[in-house]
């Protein structure tokens, strides 16, 4: 083969590949479209995780809260690591879906991981204090100081989530500035919806909250235990069936709290 026949073809080979690359848009950034799903997904691997929390939170709440057994203290921290774990993990991602959710064409993904990230940072105080409360109950030192201190916390971090909230509202607005009154009633609807009433729940769990703090240990696993008879047999009882509703409050009521001992 001559060689400047060898060059040409090399040469022309050399422009396909790079066509071919142009093509096939290889270095550039993915599409600006395609950025709500991956944020999308974000937030369904966040609900997912939340549930799975849940389910180990469960698992806490059915160990023995006062045993100090080292088999069932081994399974108790493991399972309370194991919520922490996955409320932390969620606090993290929703900080990312947020870093992403700013590439979305609106700034309603970006407001809603932001709301991601308020809840499960909320979910993680709340673990964490109720662990802390029950520790100080396991050891004995859980008296008038020790609860009037976690209160404070819990009131402290209530009205940090309504400070919170308005800055999330605020956010939302002027990051879509709306061209007609229509349009921004529809985004106060929104805003309603996704962000004050949300948050509005999450309040009202820390003031429950801060009512199981302060309430003393013994009287508190006696309410819980109560309210949880009156649940199951809510639940259980055939439709319509009135019956039994006395034998069911006259259980045992010394069954343990939640998290709390």
């Amino acid at each position: 083969m001559p060689q400047d026949e060898g060059d040409a073809r090399a040469t022309n080979t050399s422009a396909e590949t790079v066509s071919e690359i142009v093509d096939c848009k290889v270095g550039q950034p993915r599409p600006q479209a395609d950025v709500p799903f991956r944020v999308e997904a974000y937030f369904l691997s966040l609900d997912l995780r939340s549930l799975l929390a849940k389910i180990a939170q469960s698992r806490v709440e059915g160990l023995s809260k006062t045993s100090n057994a080292p088999d069932t203290a081994r399974h108790r921290t493991l399972w309370t690591s194991f919520v922490s774990f996955l409320y932390d993990s969620c606090v993290a991602d929703a900080k990312k879906a947020a870093a992403l959710a700013k590439g979305c064409p609106t700034p309603r993904h970006a407001t809603r991981a932001a709301i991601y990230e308020v809840q499960f940072a909320f979910d993680v105080f709340r673990w964490k204090t109720m662990c802390e409360r029950a520790e100080l109950s396991r050891a004995g030192a859980l008296g008038a100081a020790a609860r009037e201190r976690l209160q404070r916390k819990a009131a402290d971090y209530k009205q940090d989530l309504a400070r919170r909230s308005q800055q999330l509202q605020q956010s939302h607005l002027r990051a879509q500035p709306s061209q007609t009154m229509e349009s921004l009633r529809e985004e106060r609807r929104w805003l309603e919806e996704n962000c004050r009433a949300k948050v509005a729940v999450m309040e009202r769990e820390c003031s429950k909250l801060e009512a199981e703090l302060v309430t003393p240990s013994a009287v508190h696993n006696r309410a819980i235990a109560q309210m949880r008879l009156e649940e199951d047999f809510t639940q259980r009882r055939p439709s319509g069936s009135t019956s039994g509703i006395a034998a069911s409050r006259s259980g045992s009521s010394d069954q343990s709290s939640c998290v709390v001992a």
